[in-house]
């Protein structure tokens, strides 16, 4: 699978590689900003170098492999402006995605927008058969959001997540997936 060159349009977003310059705008919008990483494993970045860290890692590094997990940014199309991540993390034949915007943008149908772009692309162009994902369980719009995207839920994972903004005790999962069409 070539990334290298892989931009993903969509009517209102692109999903890029990162560019440098893209860690002040994720940081303040999105990686920094608590509300964002409130139902994350991730947590909340405490410094754009921690940002900038995170994009390297994701978006610049792992692009660099054929069949690597990775991420796009997603941005604003007109503008170029980066307000969130989509994460492919590759297991062979499946994937795990994850992702997620900028407060400013929630409630606007950006994240189907972009998960269907994304989706697409990987079924189109890749030899995965499954998509999946899991969830907090309280974190209703991510599920809203998958349903969208026609991912199926399979089932409560109890006790799977630690979620940093929660504490250390792990909560519970709802497990989504999704099969490429045959």
């Amino acid at each position: 699978m070539n990334r290298l060159s892989k931009t993903l349009t969509a009517s209102r977003l692109i999903l890029r590689q990162a560019r440098s310059s893209d860690a002040d705008a994720l940081f303040h919008a999105y990686c920094g900003e608590p509300d964002c990483a409130h139902y994350l494993t991730r947590g909340v970045h405490t410094s754009m170098s921690q940002t900038a860290e995170f994009l390297e890692k994701w978006c610049v590094h792992a692009w660099s492999k054929e069949d690597a997990s990775f991420a796009w940014v997603i941005a604003e199309r007109h503008v170029d402006l980066p307000i969130g991540i989509f994460l492919v993390i590759r297991n062979e034949d499946s994937a795990q995605i994850h992702f997620g915007i900028d407060k400013q943008h929630w409630g606007c149908g950006l994240v189907a927008e972009a998960g269907h772009a994304a989706i697409t692309w990987l079924f189109e162009n890749n030899t995965l058969r499954q998509l999946s994902t899991v969830c907090d369980a309280e974190h209703v719009r991510s599920q809203r959001v998958l349903e969208k995207l026609k991912f199926v839920r399979e089932g409560l994972l109890e006790k799977h997540l630690v979620i940093p903004a929660f504490g250390p005790l792990a909560r519970d999962g709802v497990l989504y997936s999704r099969a490429r069409r045959q």
